[in-house]
């Protein structure tokens, strides 16, 4: 009989486990069942379930008034500086298209 390193009981003889090799999801779950893992203290998670939730409550009765409301909110803190950039920007295209011209009242004399 040969002699094995102390490991668990169920592990086949050269398997990680045996060897004290660990994978990632064994480690994790220890061989417990999904749901049921390990206890983590002073650390408390809330959750509702799928059945009891409703993925869009009051989406067409408050959700879009909502979003008019805020938008009607701070379209004075946004736009402004949208105006200001596309007259800037206007006003730069027009410009660098003249400029592109020679002026034809400088040249009214020539033959």
């Amino acid at each position: 009989m040969t002699s094995r390193p102390p490991g668990p009981a169920s592990a086949p003889p050269g398997s990680d486990i045996e060897a004290g090799r660990l994978s990632a999801v064994a480690a994790a779950t220890m061989g417990r069942e999904f749901g049921k893992l390990a206890h983590i203290r002073h650390v408390i998670s809330y959750s509702l379930s799928p059945f009891e939730q409703r993925a869009f409550p009051n989406y067409f009765s408050k959700g879009i008034p909502n979003v008019l409301r805020r938008t009607r909110e701070c379209i004075l803190r946004v736009a402004p500086p949208f105006v200001a950039f596309y007259l800037i920007y206007t006003w730069g295209n027009q410009e660098f298209e003249r400029s592109k011209r020679k002026n034809p009242a400088m040249y009214e004399n020539d033959k």
